[in-house]
């Protein structure tokens, strides 16, 4: 992932960016490039394009995947392994790739329907065994490479195609399958025809697996094995939920900002700060300005079968003199861990104790985990407002939450 103007405007080529949509078009001569912020469709003069990673926004700066933009723009992309550098070579020519780092290949969009006499993958599914890869017609020798920021698995099959009823649907040359489980977010495939053409299937992960790759000859099928990480300690699992979001900004602050943007600066710290112990996986209802149902969000913790849930918001009443920090639980069962994570937060906020309440918000009342929500500070009271905005004030904030996480969960 490299800076967009870095490659493009030392090309000669003209950047775009339209912040309704998030989208960057990039244009030179004939040539016309159309990529999204967090999403890994892309668009080559109207032809769209699988992305292995999606183009990010990081304080301000936009990232793009650098073989797929630089290809386009006639550069020869070439990855050294040994030394992990990218070197980009101006050829003039113009070639559509979607390669990993490690890969020379520059595949471009393959015609519809099965060509000369290559394997058909015919079937990608998950299945209680794992995800099962079937294929007729010829042997097929899957390779796996696994990727981290993302964490995914990426699966190449060479001098395959796809079936034109794949998985019993009509076939294009790139889509996705929805999956629901506590490893997968999704799987992606994409067609490539060149020399070799093949078959890359993209496992985008919730988490770091381990995996194992076994062949049933006689079936023509392959089953990719995926298995927790093995850390030797129990592993524990986090939804940290960020209130609001989207269309629902919540309660809006003295000082015209909303509650919404507050939550979600917290979990994205807090993410951050736990994510570093290797004892426990992070999952967030919302990573961004997204709506998310209340409902959803308890689904969405009860199908990981997550050890706790924790939401976060920003407080609000209609007297400004209202102020301080409260822990909410439910469940008799949510309430130890409410003292707990109440009372290493009192202290990183320097609010009043409004104390551990009992209340029957319906995301601690329908999760099955235990599960509290956190009301850092009142929004409504101009001096808790304007600490309230601070990194340092959030960050202290963060790191309190999950010191309060690993004591309750005995993580050292």
């Amino acid at each position: 992932m490299v800076p967009l103007r870095v490659v493009s405007e030392e090309l000669g080529a003209k950047v775009s960016w339209n912040q309704a949509d998030k989208q960057i078009t990039v244009k030179k001569d004939e040539l016309v490039l159309q990529l999204y912020i967090n999403k890994t469709k892309a668009f080559v003069n109207g032809d769209s394009y699988l992305l292995e990673t999606a183009p990010l926004l990081v304080k301000g700066n936009t990232l793009i995947p650098v073989r797929f933009v630089s290809e386009n723009l006639g550069l020869k992309v070439i990855w050294d392994k040994s030394t992990r550098s990218v070197s980009l070579i101006d050829t003039g020519e113009v070639a559509v790739s979607e390669s990993l780092p490690d890969k020379a290949s520059s595949p471009s969009p393959a015609d519809d329907g099965i060509t000369g006499n290559l394997p058909v993958v015919h079937r990608i599914e998950r299945s209680e065994d794992g995800l099962k890869i079937a294929a007729e017609g010829g042997s097929i020798k899957p390779e796996v490479s696994g990727l981290s920021d993302p964490e995914r698995l990426v699966i190449d099959i060479p001098g395959a195609t796809l079936d034109q009823m794949m998985n019993g649907e009509n076939m294009v040359q790139n889509g996705e399958i929805p999956v629901e489980d506590s490893y997968i977010n999704k799987i992606r495939y994409n067609l490539f025809q060149g020399n070799p053409s093949g078959v890359r299937i993209t496992v985008d992960l919730k988490q770091k697996v381990q995996y194992n790759l076994l062949e049933i000859q006689e079936l023509g099928e392959w089953t990719l094995q995926l298995s927790p990480m093995d850390t030797g300690t129990k592993q524990y699992r986090v939804v940290l939920d960020a209130g609001h979001g989207g269309t629902d900004p919540g309660n809006t602050s003295v000082g015209g900002r909303f509650e919404k943007e507050f939550n979600l600066d917290i979990v994205l710290k807090l993410a951050k700060v736990l994510e570093e112990d290797p004892n426990i996986s992070v999952f967030l209802t919302r990573q961004d300005d997204t709506a998310v149902k209340r409902a959803d969000r308890a689904t969405f913790a009860n199908n990981l079968k997550a050890d706790i849930f924790i939401s976060i918001h920003g407080n609000s009443y209609t007297r400004q003199s209202a102020s301080g920090t409260e822990t909410y639980y439910t469940r008799d069962d949510s309430k130890e861990l409410a003292d707990v994570l109440h009372r290493h937060i009192v202290p990183a906020t320097g609010f009043i104790d409004r104390k551990v309440r009992n209340s029957n918000f319906q995301v601690t009342r329908e999760t099955v985990m235990p599960a509290v929500l956190c009301e850092i500070g009142f929004m409504s009271n101009p001096q808790e407002e304007q600490v309230m905005w601070d990194e340092q004030f959030q960050l202290r904030v963060a790191e309190a939450i999950a010191a309060g996480i690993k004591e309750y969960l005995q993580v050292p």
